[in-house]
């Protein structure tokens, strides 16, 4: 029953994926849809599937106070260079990832440079979060 639910919710959300494809390919392509966060990304997939890339530093997260039933955190950054869906004149970026995903942010050096890959923020709920977890930043 869960697989057919992830497989009816994968289809509605990305029809395009599925033209064509044999039932063996779909089910092979929601397995890997929905276990990305539980294997290995290779580095070409942390960056196809980014929306946003920049190197610079991690500022701090905060607690989103009357942001509603869910629950957000807002992260900031300072933008040394914008290399994917950021405009050039960016220096500081906030970016909203819901409060109960594992803050990958606290355990890094403050005054170290990093790559950062997100997902783009969801047009609905504004929310990212780092593509693959932890392996979103690079040293």
């Amino acid at each position: 029953m869960l697989r057919s639910s992830i497989f009816i919710l994968v289809l509605l959300i990305t029809p395009s994926l599925f033209l064509g494809a044999s039932a063996e390919e779909i089910v092979e392509l929601v397995n890997k849809k929905s276990c990305a966060l539980s294997r290995s990304l290779s580095l070409s997939e942390v960056k196809d599937h980014a929306g946003i890339i920049f190197l610079g530093k991690f500022v701090n997260s905060e607690m989103v106070e009357n942001s509603g039933s869910l629950k957000r955190i807002a992260l900031k950054f300072t933008v040394k260079e914008p290399i994917k869906g950021l405009n050039s004149s960016v220096t500081e970026l906030t970016l909203y990832q819901w409060a109960n995903l594992e803050n990958h942010f606290l355990e890094l050096d403050k005054n170290k440079d990093y790559t950062f890959c997100f997902y783009a923020p969801s047009p609905n709920s504004g929310l990212s979060s780092l593509v693959g977890g932890k392996q979103g930043i690079l040293p």
